[in-house]
């Protein structure tokens, strides 16, 4: 069975290289997140606004706005992993942007 790990973008190499020296024979799939567009997820185009932050989701050549009533980059930050997971689940990169305006 395959076991996928989401990793910060920025933290990525150093953690791929331990996990595969601890199982080096272990089916992992490494996906990344963060704001550069190395990220296998990433953000972009954030704008402040009175209701909350927006950005772009971006992921295998497809783009789509996300709403956050919330505020900064760091919420940013935190939903990342989250749209990440679900997307990686199976959720429609649509729907996942669709629940997170509600």
């Amino acid at each position: 069975m395959k076991t996928t790990i989401i990793l910060k973008k920025a933290e990525s190499s150093a953690a791929e290289r331990i996990l595969k020296q601890l199982a080096p024979d272990a089916e992992v799939e490494f996906v990344t997140y963060g704001f550069s567009p190395d990220a296998d997820f990433y953000a972009s185009d954030q704008i402040e606004a009175d209701e909350g932050i927006n950005f772009k989701l971006n992921y295998k050549g497809s783009s789509v706005p996300i709403w956050l009533k919330a505020h900064g980059e760091k919420t940013i930050e935190t939903a990342l992993p989250a749209i990440c997971a679900a997307i990686i689940s199976g959720m429609n990169i649509v729907e996942v942007s669709e629940a997170l305006k509600k």
